[in-house]
């Protein structure tokens, strides 16, 4: 454990001001020293700055905001802390949604309190929360009705090194499903970032649940923007239970493919998973069984400034492979049109009589005339048709009167 030692005056460490004289020699020759002094003063400052007994204030939107003691994870947090941080807001109506994850706090005299409020005084979410046993330890989901969290760590004069400290996620939420959950719901985006969530969010979504949203641009040319903000869906490895999907149109040319993301995340809080649409719309659907509900899930969709050339950003492969499969689709069909042309071409020419004049075979010594007076030429015969001149060897029969 490592403890941080209060500048109190940027005054302590100047190097060019020693009692009060200006020594600029000096500080010429220690420029190099002076800076990373200075960048080392600013570092300690701020640590000091989080735990000096003052709430430091934190902004909360619809992106997630982490709250952890200074030096977590590693080396672990200073001991003697005393630290506030005051979480808000910035959306008017929401309330927020948090969770204290990764607690590894000393019982004997380390702890996190956390109210529902401005300070100490609103109503007390997790009270004196530390890990009584060996391992990290998360705890569940809350919210803060007020819009406000308000969150104090202290710790004691000893440390070891399992004191690591802890980890809390912040987002502020609302009921973003509208009325996809009775019938399907159509919503346009636009240039301003628009947002939808499970229905119920952030509380339990309910179970047996169908909702179905369909996002389309105002400009066809444009494309649909969609970021996963928080996820909280029962997990099942092919998400069997809970999940929700995400489908693409791709209008091109030839076909007409449509890629479906399906999702079944719990206790996911960053903004990792960013889908840009082929087209101009999202389908978006959202099921539930009928146990294990959890939090649900917070998009935002937005219409692109430029419409792009195909889809991008889907989880990590998934368009990759829709734009493959159609790639091997229209190369097959040009590769079977290509083989029946050839086989066409071949029976043409193989069973074709020449009958144009302008024909003049070369006959060898080898012709013999048949019963019916025909005459055969089994050596090779020059085309001079207008469109093509080649040589091919092939036997073609002549009456005697056409000659």
């Amino acid at each position: 454990m490592k403890y941080t030692t209060e500048v109190k005056s940027f005054e302590d460490v100047n190097p060019c001001n020693i009692h009060g004289r200006n020594y600029a020699a000096l500080c010429s020759k220690m420029n190099g020293a002076f800076v990373f002094l200075l960048v080392s003063t600013f570092v300690i400052w701020k640590v000091s700055g989080q735990c000096s007994g003052t709430a430091e204030s934190k902004t909360v939107g619809y992106t997630t905001v982490k709250v952890s003691p200074p030096g977590y994870p590693s080396p672990g947090y200073a001991i003697n802390s005393n630290c506030a941080w005051l979480g808000s807001t910035s959306i008017s109506g929401s309330v927020l949604l948090f969770r204290v994850t990764d607690i590894t706090l000393s019982c004997a005299g380390d702890a996190i309190n956390v109210y529902d409020g401005t300070s100490t005084s609103g109503t007390q979410k997790h009270t004196n929360e530390c890990s009584p046993t060996s391992g990290a330890r998360t705890l569940g989901y809350q919210t803060a009705s007020t819009g406000n969290v308000y969150t104090t760590f202290t710790s004691d004069a000893t440390s070891s090194a399992s004191e690591l400290g802890f980890l809390m996620y912040m987002i502020s939420a609302s009921d973003f499903s509208g009325t996809g959950c009775t019938s399907a719901q159509s919503l346009i985006a636009t240039s301003t970032e628009q947002y939808l969530s499970s229905p119920s969010f952030p509380s339990i979504y309910p179970l047996d649940t169908d909702c179905t949203w369909d996002i389309t641009t105002t400009d066809s040319n444009a494309n649909v923007i969609l970021k996963v903000l928080f996820m909280d869906i029962e997990h099942e490895s092919s998400c069997g239970y809970d999940y929700i999907t995400i489908t693409e149109s791709d209008d091109n040319i030839l076909f007409h493919l449509g890629t479906t993301t399906k999702l079944c995340t719990e206790n996911l809080w960053e903004p990792t998973h960013t889908y840009t649409s082929s087209g101009n719309s999202f389908h978006i659907e959202f099921k539930s069984d009928d146990a294990s509900a959890k939090r649900g899930f917070l998009l935002s969709y937005v219409q692109s400034e430029t419409s792009t050339a195909q889809s991008s950003g889907q989880s990590d492969g998934d368009s990759i492979v829709g734009l493959v499969c159609g790639v091997l689709a229209a190369f097959l069909l040009v590769a079977t049109a290509v083989v029946v042309a050839i086989l066409l071409y071949k029976k043409y020419t193989k069973q074709q009589k020449i009958h144009d004049n302008k024909i003049r075979p070369t006959v060898s010594s080898h012709d013999q005339y048949d019963n019916n007076k025909n005459v055969s030429y089994t050596d090779s015969i020059i085309f001079a048709l207008p469109e093509c001149t080649k040589f091919m060897s092939q036997k073609a029969v002549f009456s005697e009167k056409s000659l």
